[in-house]
């Protein structure tokens, strides 16, 4: 883990009394070679993801350290990686040291969760802070972002829109409304299921069924007798 965290990441895998013990000093070229058996000349083996950064190398160093103090129960002594399914799966034992696009997604999945608790509580914030108050000016203060006045205008309107909205449903009104539309979902499912009940399916075994297939059914005299009228001069004509 020192090894990984102070000459691994900047590209050095050997020095003056020690190397990086845990890959190949050479690599393949083709493509085609196994990685325990090198049959083409190969290049020399290269950390994919430099730190040159000072500050993170630093940063990479010291969570390489923890880890390191704590190595028997956190790295698997024959795989040399950490035992949670996200070290295995990504090829790392330092799950901190993440993909930028994974710390973004996470961090947008924990903002917008925030965003959405925060507007849910809104009514709670008007009756506590006044009407004047919303979270994002809070935020943008908070953050020394400046508050233009379009956006401030926005937000206030915002407001009252909220607070029409919600004046008109606590309302006998509107909860005389809410009420009606409950009775008339409720009414309108009884109705549906007393509609599917008289709706009775209807099969055909049996008798049914051949007389669908022309079996069985009774024959017209009048019907035969007729058609030998018709058919009897053509039949003549072909004999």
């Amino acid at each position: 883990m020192r090894a990984l965290g102070e000459k691994h990441s900047q590209n050095i895998h050997q020095w003056e009394g020690g190397e990086c013990g845990f890959h190949y000093f050479i690599s393949c070229s083709c493509g085609n070679c196994d990685e325990d058996n090198i049959e083409c000349s190969g290049n020399p083996f290269s950390t994919k993801n430099v730190l040159k950064c000072k500050f993170h190398h630093l940063a990479y160093r010291m969570e390489c350290e923890r880890r390191a103090l704590d190595a028997a129960s956190v790295i698997h002594p024959e795989m040399g990686r950490g035992h949670s399914n996200f070290c295995e799966a990504h090829f790392t034992v330092l799950p901190h040291f993440r993909a930028k696009d994974q710390n973004l997604s996470r961090l947008h999945y924990i903002t917008s969760t925030n965003c959405g608790l925060v507007q849910g509580n809104m009514s709670w914030s008007i009756k506590a802070r006044g009407e004047g108050y919303h979270w994002v000016m809070d935020l943008y203060e908070r953050l020394k972002l400046p508050v233009f006045p379009a956006v401030v205008e926005a937000l206030a309107k915002g407001v009252q829109e909220h607070i029409t909205t919600t004046t008109k449903q606590q309302s006998d009104e509107g909860k005389k409304k809410r009420v009606q539309q409950k009775v008339a979902r409720a009414e309108d499912q009884a109705e549906r299921k007393k509609w599917g009940k008289r709706q009775a399916v209807q099969h055909s075994y049996g008798a049914d069924d051949e007389d669908e297939d022309g079996v069985g059914e009774e024959e017209d005299p009048h019907l035969i007798a007729d058609v030998e009228v018709l058919w009897q001069p053509m039949m003549m004509e072909i004999v």
